[in-house]
């Protein structure tokens, strides 16, 4: 009789540690996937940045296969950080792409919140603060619209010249999106480092 019934108790315990041992590899298996998605994600505005894509806010998540590792992000910071404006055209492009894509992603950007929220709560939060720093970035689009579209401004591509007025405002706002687009990298690096942390 006692036999029989730590033979049962063993048997639901082995049951029990099978159920538990399933669920937990199946949920790193399913966090792993969540990181990839949201990864994808983040390498867009970076993709957008250094191929200088003028397509790159129509391409879908799905087909960024760019990886982008926090030392390589690191480098493109010091990069932005040393660009010249009114000589670079390369850094005018490149960072009205990133903003376009910006615009473009946005909603993704919030709407998969619910994926890091189901990896963990650090995950949730360090993902609330990616996307805050890319709203805010997003948000420039709006003056970029204006610049562009007003009598008395000019196109982004035409910000480079010394022949307006208004040149200061203008490298104002460019400086503006510098610091924007640095920002979003560095709290890129925070993100990556969370998961890289976190064994994903």
């Amino acid at each position: 009789m006692l036999v029989s019934f730590l033979y049962n108790i063993l048997t639901i315990g082995i049951i029990v540690a099978i159920l538990l041992i399933s669920r937990y590899y199946s949920k790193k298996k399913n966090d792993k996937n969540s990181i990839e998605v949201l990864n994808q994600l983040t390498s867009s505005i970076y993709e957008a940045f250094i191929t200088q894509n003028p397509f790159s806010h129509e391409k879908s998540t799905k087909y960024i296969n760019i990886s982008v590792t926090s030392d390589e992000i690191l480098d493109l910071i010091e990069k932005v950080k040393n660009w010249d404006f009114k000589n670079t055209t390369e850094a005018i492009l490149s960072l009205k792409f990133a903003l376009e894509t910006a615009d473009s992603k946005l909603r993704e950007f919030e709407n998969l919140l619910i994926l890091a929220n189901n990896i963990s709560p650090s995950h949730s939060l360090e993902w609330l603060n990616l996307t805050h720093e890319l709203r805010l970035f997003a948000d420039e689009y709006k003056n970029y619209e204006q610049f562009s579209s007003s009598n008395d401004s000019v196109s982004l591509e035409s910000l480079k010249t010394k022949e307006y007025k208004n040149l200061n405002k203008k490298e104002q706002y460019l400086n503006t999106l510098q610091t924007r687009f640095i920002m979003f990298l560095y709290v890129t690096i925070q993100w990556k480092d969370l998961c890289c942390n976190s064994n994903y």
